[in-house]
């Protein structure tokens, strides 16, 4: 997964399958895998990701390792 910021504004996530591409769910838009410029995103930090100008980093979830009540 991969995290960034609208500076005072909202954040988002990218997260990478286990075919190796990225892809976002932009709001109430379906899940995509190309970036705002329609880019395949093949790496989240230098996607065209318009107002999402911070990027916060990089995290690893694990499956079966987070519960969400």
């Amino acid at each position: 997964m991969a995290l960034v910021i609208w500076p005072g504004s909202d954040y988002h996530w990218y997260r990478r399958g286990r075919n190796g591409w990225w892809s976002h769910k932009p709001g109430g838009t379906a899940v995509t895998n190309v970036d705002n410029s329609n880019h395949a995103i093949t790496n989240p930090e230098t996607a065209d990701r318009g107002g999402y100008t911070e990027f916060a980093g990089y995290f690893v979830v694990m499956h079966g390792h987070v519960m969400i009540k």
